[in-house]
C-alpha cells in the first residue's frame, strides 16, 4: 500500500461528510454493521439451540431404554410422561426458534 503523500485536513473531511453519497454510503455501513451484529446474536442462539436439542436427544434416547427394560407399569407410565415432556419441551424449542427466525429481516437471515 502506497504511503500517503499529505494530511488531509479536518476541513476536507467535513467536506466529504457534507456530500450526499457519503451520506448514503455511511447509511449503508452502518445497516449492514446492525445486520451483521444481528446476525451474530441469532448464529449464537442457533447453536445454543442445537446443543439444548442434542441433551434432549440423549435423554430421549436413554429414557426410550429404560421404557424397554422397565417391568413396573408404574415405572413405564412414569418414563412415559418423562418421554412427553423432553417431546413437547423439543417441538417448543422448535417453534420458539422459527418464530424467532420470521420474525428477523430476510437480508439477516441470508447470513442465518
Amino acid at each position: 500500500m502506497p504511503k500517503p503523500t499529505r494530511q488531509i485536513s479536518q476541513a476536507e473531511v467535513q467536506e466529504v461528510q457534507s456530500l450526499e453519497e457519503y451520506k448514503v454510503y455511511d447509511a449503508t455501513r452502518k445497516d449492514a454493521v446492525k445486520s451483521y451484529k444481528a446476525a451474530q446474536v441469532l448464529y449464537s442462539e442457533k447453536l445454543s439451540l442445537e446443543a439444548q436439542n442434542k441433551v434432549i436427544d440423549a435423554e430421549i434416547r436413554n429414557v426410550e431404554t429404560d421404557m424397554e427394560s422397565a417391568n413396573d407399569q408404574a415405572q413405564k407410565e412414569e418414563l412415559s410422561n418423562k418421554m412427553d415432556e423432553l417431546v413437547a419441551s423439543k417441538e417448543a424449542k422448535h417453534e420458539a426458534d422459527e418464530s424467532k427466525r420470521k420474525s428477523v429481516p430476510k437480508e439477516i437471515c441470508r447470513v442465518y
